[in-house]
Parts: structure tokens; C-alpha cells; sequence
């Protein structure tokens, strides 16, 4: 690498890189470009859930920063081929994921246990409840990037589920779903 210039500065940080006293305009540079180009917690919800859109066909009808939910972050894909809209509210602390059944051309009512059902009623019923709820909370070990791939991986492996009309019996579920209600 070619210094360019140098800078007498006190030790500062700058993105990912620790400055000394002397500094080239290289890394500032570059500093500069991680500031810019720096994944949000937004962006990084879209990118692990991209397979929606481009394998699945989904919409993505609202992806913003909102106030008054349990989290920061708020996505709502939907897809009229399957007849699902999936919701995805989370942040570094939190995050949940509802699949509602669209009914009559609209989103079925949260309240309406039968069209409507959380990510962890999937890992359940594919884990025939033998899941571990960690791998699905991003306040744990593993944050939100481990709940992400996690919950994408859970989606992918459910396809036939989110691509097709083919709605899950949630009476399966029954009681696990209550409680994780309450735990959420």
C-alpha cells in the first residue's frame, strides 16, 4: 500500500479500524466506506428473508423502522399464489414471525386462530415439539443474526408450506401455541 498522506492525530476509531497517531488517507477512506456501505438491522432482516422474493415469489409489500411495536423493524411479505402473507416485526432484541392465511382477499385477523400462526407453531409441528426455543430467541447467545438464519433456514425447509395453498392444521399445535403466547 502507497501512503498517499499522513495526518499527526491523536489514536482515534474509525468503522472497524483502530487509528494510530499516524493515519493515511487510504484508511480513512476506507473508514469511510464501512460508515456508508454499513448493514442496518433492516437491511439485514430483508437479506436473510431475499429467498421470499426471488424463490418464492413473495411480494414484499412494507419493510420500515416503526415506533409503538415490541420491535424497531417491521416486513410484510405476501404472496396471492399461496394465499399467505408472512409478518416479520423484530430488532436485536426481539423478533417474532406470523404467517396469516389470506381469507375473502385480505390478511386474516390476528385474533383468528385458525389462519393465523407464529414461526415457532412451524418449528413445533416440524420438530413434532422437540425444537429448542433459543434457536428462535434474539435476545440469547446467538442474537439476531442466529435467529435469522435459524428462522430462514425453518421457512426453506417448509416451502411446500408458504408456496402452496395448503394451509397447516393449527389444532395441531393447540396448547404449545398458548404458551408461547405467554412467553412472548
Amino acid at each position: 500500500m502507497v501512503k498517499i498522506a499522513t495526518f499527526a492525530k491523536p489514536p482515534t476509531i474509525m468503522g472497524n479500524r483502530k487509528k494510530t497517531a499516524t493515519t493515511n488517507i487510504t484508511d480513512i477512506k476506507i473508514g469511510l466506506l464501512d460508515n456508508i456501505f454499513k448493514k442496518t438491522t433492516l437491511d439485514q432482516i430483508k437479506t436473510s428473508f431475499h429467498f421470499l422474493k426471488g424463490d418464492f415469489l413473495y411480494k414484499l409489500l412494507r419493510a420500515e423502522k416503526v415506533e409503538s411495536y415490541r420491535a424497531d423493524n417491521f416486513l410484510v411479505y405476501r404472496t396471492n399464489q399461496s394465499k399467505l402473507q408472512i409478518e416479520i416485526c423484530a430488532d436485536k432484541s426481539w423478533f417474532h414471525c406470523e404467517f396469516r392465511r389470506i381469507v375473502n382477499g385480505n390478511p386474516a385477523n390476528h385474533s383468528d386462530k385458525l389462519n393465523t400462526m407464529d414461526f415457532e407453531g412451524l418449528a413445533v409441528l416440524e420438530s413434532n415439539n422437540k425444537y429448542n426455543h433459543f434457536d428462535y430467541y434474539a435476545g440469547g447467545s446467538m442474537g439476531l443474526a442466529g435467529v435469522l438464519e435459524n428462522t430462514a433456514n425453518l421457512l426453506k425447509r417448509n416451502s411446500t408450506f408458504l408456496t402452496t395453498d395448503n394451509w397447516i392444521e393449527v389444532e395441531k399445535i393447540g396448547s404449545t401455541t398458548n404458551l408461547m403466547q405467554i412467553r412472548h
